[in-house]
């Protein structure tokens, strides 16, 4: 028997866009008079990992394409979209997504996948 979902997959990436807009607006809320001003992430390179230790490479390009190296290979076949410090990712179609706050040099968050895996994720910007 075929699990019917709850949302469909317009429906569910437009609440993905609003919860991302929430977080974006709740760690702005939560940043000091003097934090610093959000940058666009678009033509910057970050690395760093995830809760499992696997090692991530993510190029923003300026078109909203992610391109990205993780353990099993380099691939262009993702998104991105940024709304203030947050920052949603969706890579193969959605099979996996991510949700994390920019914060400086480090963005962190939430990650999930089609088989219902979830694990978190940190990385810095290389320069």
């Amino acid at each position: 028997m075929k699990k019917v979902s709850q949302f469909s997959k317009p429906g569910l990436v437009l609440l993905l866009v609003i919860l991302a807009c929430a977080l974006g607006f709740l760690v702005s809320a939560r940043s000091s008079s003097n934090a610093q001003q959000t940058v666009s992430l678009a033509g910057t390179t970050w690395s760093g990992t995830d809760s499992d230790g696997d090692h991530y490479v993510f190029t923003f390009e300026e078109d909203g394409t992610l391109a990205y190296t993780s353990p099993t290979g380099s691939f262009r076949n993702a998104k991105w979209n940024q709304f203030k410090t947050a920052v949603y990712l969706q890579m193969n179609d959605h099979y996996s997504e991510y949700l994390g706050a920019a914060d400086g040099d480090t963005i962190e968050g939430k990650a999930w996948n089609i088989k219902q895996r979830t694990w978190t994720w940190r990385v810095s910007r290389n320069r």
